[in-house]
């Protein structure tokens, strides 16, 4: 396990949720089309994102100072939006012509 905090059941939940990230944002990579418009459901993925980010800081323990896990959090939902802001502006492109 990446993260051990003492606790049995939050360390399941944090690295399921680390690990939910980190699919979410290689998924956020892969290059598919958006043929079906908003019901792609690769538009959601940034959303996807925040709720396990929301759900991994609020299982994370008060006690913990130091953060090492935002040092890849953070450029991961970096990824994420990118590729989410390239996706909506092929899309853009896309319904224009």
């Amino acid at each position: 396990m990446l993260l051990d905090v003492g606790d049995p059941a939050r360390n399941l939940l944090l690295n399921a949720c680390f690990y939910g990230i980190v699919l979410v944002m290689l998924l956020s990579l892969v290059p598919w089309r958006l043929r079906q418009g908003r019901n792609r459901w690769s538009l959601y993925l940034p959303l996807l994102a925040i709720a396990l980010y929301v759900t991994y800081e609020a299982t994370m323990p008060p006690n913990w100072d130091i953060r090492i896990d935002l040092l890849l959090l953070a450029p991961m939902g970096l990824v994420i939006i990118v590729a989410w802001g390239i996706r909506l502006a092929l899309r853009a492109r896309g319904s224009r012509q």
